[in-house]
């Protein structure tokens, strides 16, 4: 509904208010409308410096919001930097604490081989001595057959 028109009486004369409204827009997006009023008629001139001013206003209005929208992810951005710098904190730990068992790790198989092959060389050496008194006992053994002794009585 629209209410009827105004009438002022401004030093004993009749004025009739002049209404303009201009919508704050910029990059085709809308902030909100700016409402202004006279006694008198605006001149083209002015109309065109007010619209002009509701241009600059919106534009103003959309850089603090972008601002505020930069500063928003900028933060996110700083946490995520930190975050990220953590993860990397963590990693490298795991990674050194890895290179650090893999070392133990191969430390460990070089001790186990080394044991392994002083193991297959006391076996080796075992197995020549048991050659060696197989050898022995058998020469005995032949002996004692050829010469007529008891085998007991042999050392």
């Amino acid at each position: 509904m629209v209410p009827p028109p105004l009438i002022f009486l401004i030093d004993s004369k009749v004025c009739q208010p002049c209404i303009l409204i201009l919508p704050l827009i910029a990059n085709e997006e809308m902030y909100g409308v700016l409402e202004f009023a006279s006694f008198r008629v605006l001149e083209k001139y002015e109309i065109d410096y007010l619209e002009k001013v509701a241009e600059n206003i919106a534009a103003a209005i959309g850089n603090v919001r972008i601002t505020e929208q930069t500063k928003i992810l900028l933060g996110e951005a700083q946490q995520q930097g930190e975050e990220l710098r953590a993860n990397e904190e963590e990693m490298r730990q795991n990674m050194e604490e890895l290179q650090s068992t893999q070392e133990e790790s191969t430390r460990k198989n070089q001790e186990v081989e080394s044991l392994l092959e002083e193991s297959q060389r006391q076996a080796l050496i075992i197995k020549e001595q048991i050659a060696e008194f197989d050898d022995m006992l058998r020469t005995k053994v032949r002996f004692a057959i050829n010469h007529g002794v008891l085998v007991n009585h042999l050392v």
